[in-house]
């Protein structure tokens, strides 16, 4: 995947997360539909990140948004829109996502895709923008960074 267009770059501690969520839901729902490529080493914070960008875009506190990492899907419904979180890592680098009944004509609103080098390289969910967390400051903080595909 080529990097091309920084369009965020921020390092900070867990708490500036609500506002950094905020930001890259500012810039991504410009897209429609969205396609987030997240990549980060396990435990990064892909899925916190995930759950924090949805509840900016209004999905209500009580619904929780955890790891797909064992269904490979969750879906979201907020406002009349469905939004995708995927997490990959326990499928093969071949990975055809059709099998999870998604395909180009059914409507949603944007994805969110960890581990996206597990994809089948001919799947339709080819990123809009790509974010990378990397961790900064022995652990204490990360670095995001987000580009437009």
């Amino acid at each position: 995947m080529e990097k091309s267009n920084e369009l965020l770059n921020i390092q900070a501690d867990e708490n500036a997360i609500v506002d950094i969520a905020g930001a890259i839901a500012k810039i991504i729902v410009q897209s429609k539909p969205f396609v987030l490529y997240l990549n980060g080493e396990m435990g990064a914070g892909k899925t916190t990140l995930t759950r924090y960008i949805l509840k900016s875009l209004g999905l209500p506190n009580i619904i929780p948004v955890t790891s797909p990492t064992f269904s490979y899907i969750n879906e979201y419904e907020i406002s009349h829109a469905t939004y995708a979180h995927m997490d990959l890592y326990r499928a093969d680098g071949n990975f055809d996502i059709t099998d999870l009944g998604l395909s180009e004509e059914r409507e949603f609103a944007g994805f969110f895709v960890e581990w996206p080098e597990k994809l089948n390289s001919n799947s339709f969910l080819q990123p809009t923008h790509i974010l990378h967390i990397d961790y900064a400051n022995n652990h204490n903080s990360r670095q995001y960074t987000l580009f437009q595909s």
